[in-house]
């Protein structure tokens, strides 16, 4: 679902945020925009950009992720 991927994103980047340029008030506003872009087009208006992510994409992402997290612990 793609709001469980949402949430798993925001939580994830609430994580990593000190390590981004971007500040977590930035960030959170990012996501509310491409959460709104997709309920737009789950609603059949066409706003262009990429395609979706695919299930592999996701799994994908979410394990370069989790790596990425295990090598900065301390």
């Amino acid at each position: 679902c793609s709001s469980d991927l949402s949430t798993l994103i925001a939580q994830r980047v609430e994580e990593i945020s000190h390590m981004v340029d971007n500040t977590t008030a930035t960030i959170r506003e990012r996501l509310s925009m491409r959460n709104f872009m997709e309920e737009l087009r789950s609603a059949g208006i066409e706003t262009g950009g990429p395609n979706a992510f695919s299930q592999s994409d996701r799994q994908a992402f979410a394990n370069q992720l989790d790596r990425f997290l295990q090598r900065r612990k301390p």
